[in-house]
């Protein structure tokens, strides 16, 4: 009678039983010293394998050295035997088809020569083969209890990579199966070992992790080293082992596992790093710390980093076709400022133009007036020589009334570029230091239309420059890595004593000096996108300066100090700036004054920054060093150009207030 086979739904377990052994004969294996005596039906449920191989050839054999001796004996009494044998066959088959005793008892090998109560071993066809491997018993027990059917409850990362080796050497397609596609990582972090759930790295991001990778490359390693070059046995394979921290990384499985823990912030950059190490990435940006608030003047989102903490797959820059409400006040207001922040360098080559037709049609009756008024020419002027095809060659009541121009914003009125290149070109007979607002020059300037963004807006309108018609400002989006299901505006903030503000008197323009490891991790970061997508390189914004220290040696067999001059070249990335709405912490205090005073009393030496192509020079300024300080970086498309918006700036000037930062160790 043929045997029902049950119908399986696909990837699902198969409970039946191929008929590749008898199911009903019992074979002898000898596991280093310990014999089992297992049924043809558990050798047969994971095969063909090793013992069904080798079974099979045996009985082939003995097949055939039984014949070779019927033949030279009695034939008739061979007859009889081989009548009789069959007989028993047949009826331990057909007994087990219908569900005897006898076929329960096949199914469910035997170890032990004692036969259990209600069965008969005249069911049982004893093979007198013993086939020996001189390997771990221990081992194979779990494989013994898969074979008989059981779920095989693995202890520890030894006993899962000793088994991965026997199921393999073996040649067990089950448990092969069962091994590779195990619902559990084993591993060893330290001195403890760890059994957790590939279902806790089931999120984006988390899943082609250390441990998926290194446990494939352990089966795949055994299995080519063994299968490929049909070794007599495998050989030795370690054990997953992480020389890490293993409290780290149980705290790193209770928040896989959902778990909520509280971190300080060097709590948080340990797991941080432990989280690259593993390959964690969903984790790693889940543990950033960030801060994601609702701006309701944009009505829309906006997201804050760490410039440490950003990666370059995150980042978006805009299309203008997707923003919307370009038409309302604060948009077009933070485009006014933005294009007033690059007014020196946007305007350089119109300027320069304008002043020096100026300067050739008044050359012959003016000479003596410019050079009084020129800052270069002055023997008691402190300020050094600029280039002359720039901005610099400004006379000083040019700048005082361009100054004068610039902060109109008070009066209601935006200047433009016509009416500052016209007060440029400047009259001879016009010696007043003031500037009549209702002076004919400037009767055609536009009512300011736009709604101010803030109080506080006029009070830094110093900085600004005539806007362009053209820009469309945009700001640079940033959508966390396996996190966020949409872009957010980004705001990064950089935690350094690094970054300094230079104010420039003479162009009163506004740049920031970043040096060290965060100019280096902002080009990285920047500048591929911004090449690519907007053909600005930010190689353009570098400048590098040279610095001399002496160094004093001294040896034993020359007492005397020898001094060696130490050239070190700095490169700074120089970026223009906007602060007309930064809130702005100076010292320790809320600064609620306008930037102009750092214009106006300066008397520091700082870098010339408005032609970045030519060897860096000095000009009069002042320093504002920040400690802490929070941007945005707004790109036109139009001129090339970006801007860095000042959001939240925390700022120092003297010596005391640097010292008030420093902690004791």
């Amino acid at each position: 009678m043929a045997t029902t086979q049950i119908g399986i739904l696909e990837g699902h377990f198969d409970p039946n039983i191929p008929q590749i052994l008898p199911h009903d004969r019992m074979y002898n294996i000898q596991i280093g010293t310990k014999l089992f005596k297992i049924s043809g039906a558990s050798l047969s449920s994971d095969g063909p394998s090793y013992f069904t191989n080798y079974f099979i050839k045996k009985d082939s054999e003995n097949k055939c050295n039984h014949g070779n001796k019927n033949n030279n004996n009695n034939n008739n009494s061979n007859t009889s035997n081989d009548n009789t044998n069959s007989q028993s066959t047949e009826s331990s088959r057909h007994s087990s088809h219908h569900g005897s005793p006898a076929s329960t008892t096949s199914l469910s090998s035997m170890t032990v020569s004692a036969t259990p109560r209600g069965f008969h071993t005249s069911n049982f066809r004893q093979s007198k083969d013993i086939l020996f491997i001189d390997r771990s018993p221990d081992i194979f027990e779990l494989i013994y209890k898969h074979l008989q059917g059981y779920f095989i409850n693995i202890k520890d990362e030894v006993e899962y990579t000793m088994l991965i080796s026997d199921a393999v050497y073996y040649n067990l397609p089950r448990l092969k199966t069962l091994l590779k596609k195990t619902e559990y990582f084993y591993t060893k972090v330290g001195e403890k070992s760890f059994k957790f759930p590939k279902d806790f790295l089931r999120r984006s991001g988390d899943t082609q992790n250390y441990f998926q990778i290194t446990s494939e490359s352990l089966y795949i390693d055994v299995e080519n080293l063994i299968l490929a070059k049909k070794l007599l046995r495998p050989p030795p394979h370690s054990y997953s082992y992480v020389p890490r921290s293993p409290d780290y990384f149980d705290m790193i499985l209770k928040l896989l596992s959902g778990a909520n823990l509280h971190l300080n912030d060097e709590l948080r950059e340990s797991l941080i790093r432990e989280c690259k190490f593993y390959r964690f990435l969903n984790l790693e940006q889940r543990l950033i710390k960030c801060k994601i608030a609702y701006n309701p003047m944009t009505h829309g989102e906006e997201i804050c980093l760490n410039l440490d903490k950003i990666v370059k797959r995150g980042l978006i820059i805009p299309d203008i076709s997707t923003l919307h409400d370009l038409t309302k006040p604060i948009i077009l207001d933070i485009n006014r400022m933005l294009s007033f922040a690059i007014f020196p360098i946007l305007n350089n080559t119109t300027t320069t133009t304008a002043t020096n037709n100026n300067t050739n049609n008044n050359n012959n009756n003016n000479n003596s007036n410019s050079h009084a008024n020129d800052p270069q020419n002055d023997p008691n002027s402190n300020i050094p020589s600029s280039n002359p095809n720039h901005l610099t060659d400004l006379t000083n009541k040019n700048r005082n009334d361009l100054n004068k121009v610039m902060m109109m914003g008070n009066a209601g009125l935006t200047p433009n570029t016509e009416n500052i290149l016209n007060l440029l070109k400047g009259t001879d007979d016009d010696d007043d230091d003031e500037v009549d607002v209702s002076n004919e020059d400037f009767m055609n300037l536009q009512p300011l239309k736009r709604q101010k963004l803030d109080k506080n807006t006029d009070d830094n309108s110093a900085m600004m420059a005539p806007t362009r018609d053209d820009s469309i400002w945009r700001f640079i989006d940033y959508k966390r890595p396996f996190i966020d299901d949409y872009s957010r505006e980004l705001n990064f903030q950089m935690d350094t004593k690094k970054c300094t503000l230079i104010f420039n008197k003479l162009e009163r323009m506004v740049c920031l000096d970043i040096v060290g490891e965060n100019a280096e991790k902002f080009e990285s970061l920047f500048g591929p996108i911004l090449l690519r997508t907007q053909g600005i390189n930010i190689q353009d914004y570098k400048v590098s300066t040279a610095s001399q220290r002496s160094n004093s040696n001294v040896s034993q067999n020359n007492p005397m100090v020898t001094r060696e001059i130490l050239t070190n070249i700095n490169t700074h990335l120089i970026l223009p700036v906007c602060l007309s709405i930064s809130n702005t912490i100076i010292n320790g205090q809320l600064y609620t004054g306008n930037f102009s005073e750092f214009f106006d009393g300066a008397a520091e030496n700082v870098l010339d920054l408005v032609d970045m192509t030519r060897t860096p020079r000095y000009t009069l300024g002042s320093h504002l060093y920040l400690s802490k300080s929070v941007w945005k970086l707004a790109i036109d498309s139009t001129s090339k150009s970006i801007v860095l918006l000042a959001v939240k700036l925390d700022a120092f000037n003297n010596i005391r207030s640097f010292g008030q930062q420093l902690e004791f160790l």
